[in-house]
């Protein structure tokens, strides 16, 4: 890792995981690291290739729902009932799943059809979802039949308490029997607040009392069977929602393979845009692996290119006999900064990432790279070895 990071590769890392939507693809972005053979290499290049394609059209699909996924998934394995929070978050799991679906589907290309292939109908389970619960996580009072005749019923009954209420504030004079002329709730029943003593002449049960003794709070004879009514109703829209949740649970719980791959696919292609990205930001090419030549063609330090800075181009050619490069200059000609520009293209390339050149580079397939560079130069701080130790100094 310190060889790499005299490369500059951490600053380049860096710039990777920032076009990631989800800190999951961040996460494994991070672990960057060579590819075993060339063949894996070219087929990364192919991946970026078409995640580019995709990405042309304008439109970059976010994966942030893959954040959430630990939070539910498990339980969606052990088939328990969900949450509304949870079924929330699986909402926006499927709406992302879609926005993939809608933006590989711009194309028939191999690539975005396997893609496609790996997603679950996602809509199906979102409409699931969608015919119980709100869009802000709460449950819709018309999920079922029976579930909108109980809150139709809950509304005319607490309309009806509410009459009464107001009518009997009217009736009893605030200074002889109610403490205020407003009513509340304690322990779920309505009650209205009667004046410490004055008791006997209010016709109702005694549920709580002010903290100063000064006031108790008394539910009136008339709308106990109201109230009685008002608590079973909500004993039983609960025991209905309850229902509906562990339906919901159940048929998203048989979804669960599909679920687990299209996560696996979210996640690849987050990691595979935000290196077509990077790609593009660099005006990247791919290289091809040769055992006799190393050739790079306006090869270019990324980190330069990523600043906006005003880079000049280099191409340099080794061949199977040319076993050593020497470059010399003055101070700040930019010697150290062509050295790791060669030592990152060829990083990247085992890395399966397309290398800041032009196009027609040729790299063989270092299973290793050493890096020794005389001191902590940084390009991005545009310091030269002697300036680098002027510093120091």
């Amino acid at each position: 890792m310190t060889e790499l990071k005299s490369l500059d590769w951490l600053q380049i890392v860096d710039s990777l995981k920032k076009n990631a939507t989800s800190e999951l693809a961040k996460s494994e972005l991070e672990l960057t690291s060579p590819l075993s053979h060339p063949e894996e290499c070219e087929q990364s290049f192919f991946n970026i290739f078409s995640a580019q394609n995709v990405l042309s059209f304008g439109k970059r699909p976010f994966m942030e729902s893959l954040d959430l996924i630990s939070t539910w998934l498990p339980r969606l394995k052990k088939a328990a009932v969900l949450k509304t929070l949870e079924l929330k978050d699986i909402r926006h799991f499927c709406i992302e799943t879609m926005a993939l679906y809608e933006v590989l589907n711009l194309t028939e290309e191999d690539w975005n059809q396997t893609q496609k292939s790996r997603l679950m109908n996602a809509s199906e389970s979102l409409s699931a979802i969608d015919q119980i619960m709100t869009t802000d996580g709460g449950i819709r009072t018309d999920a079922s039949e029976l579930l909108y005749k109980l809150n139709e019923e809950k509304k005319n009954q607490s309309q009806q308490i509410q009459k009464t209420l107001d009518r009997l504030v009217k009736k009893f004079e605030m200074e002889t029997v109610l403490q205020d002329k407003y009513v509340t709730n304690r322990e779920g029943r309505w009650v209205l607040p009667i004046k410490s003593g004055m008791q006997h002449q209010f016709e109702g049960i005694i549920h709580a009392s002010s903290h100063s003794k000064q006031t108790v709070f008394m539910e009136p004879q008339e709308i106990i069977p109201i109230n009685n009514r008002l608590r079973q109703i909500d004993q039983e829209i609960d025991q209905e929602i309850e229902r509906l949740l562990k339906e919901l649970s159940e048929y998203l719980a048989s979804q669960y393979d599909k679920f687990v791959e299209t996560k696996d696919t979210l996640l690849f292609c987050d990691k595979e845009f935000a290196k077509a990205q990077l790609s593009d930001k660099l005006e990247a090419s791919t290289c091809e692996f040769s055992e006799n030549e190393f050739l790079l063609s306006d090869v270019r330090h990324p980190l330069l290119v990523l600043n906006n800075e005003k880079v000049v181009p280099n191409t340099v050619e080794m061949t199977a006999a040319q076993r050593i490069l020497i470059l010399s200059g003055p101070n700040a000609g930019g010697k150290t900064v062509l050295l790791k520009a060669m030592g990152l293209a060829a990083h990247m390339a085992r890395c399966g990432l397309p290398v800041c050149s032009g196009p027609g580079s040729k790299i063989p397939f270092f299973k290793k790279i050493f890096v020794g560079v005389g001191d902590s130069q940084s390009v991005d701080e545009h310091l030269s070895t002697f300036a680098a130790h002027l510093k120091i100094l």
